[in-house]
């Protein structure tokens, strides 16, 4: 990532890397948990450049499945503690919602409501 982040010309990029927690180390939590993402929004997941073109040029870009900032398969990340951990793991995708659009999605709402109340 260093290396990525000097030949982008962007030293910020390590300081945050610096703040993000290692969410996903591969150990189970073996609490119980809920992961709600969104789906059906295309969202980039692949960054073609040319030989001797990046970071100077803007890649093409691929699309596929995810909420429009993350891709699908970084959103369903969770459902493998389903078969690691005995604690209950519940999984959803809300079609259409997108990365921060799913915070006031009703459909989402609604099922927050009614996990806090059950």
């Amino acid at each position: 990532m260093e290396e990525f982040f000097h030949d982008i010309n962007y030293p910020e990029g390590l300081e945050i890397l610096d703040l993000v927690p290692p969410i996903w180390t591969g150990v189970a939590p073996n609490i119980t948990m809920y992961c709600l993402y969104g789906h059906s929004v295309p969202t980039p997941e692949l960054f073609i450049y040319g030989i001797g073109q990046f970071p100077d040029t803007y890649p093409v870009t691929n699309y596929g499945d995810g909420d429009g900032t993350v891709n699908l398969r970084s959103l369903q990340g969770c459902k493998r503690f389903k078969y690691i951990q005995e604690k209950d793991v519940f999984v959803q995708g809300f079609k259409g919602a997108e990365h921060m659009a799913i915070l006031d999605n009703s459909e989402v709402i609604g099922l927050v409501k009614k996990l806090l109340t059950s």
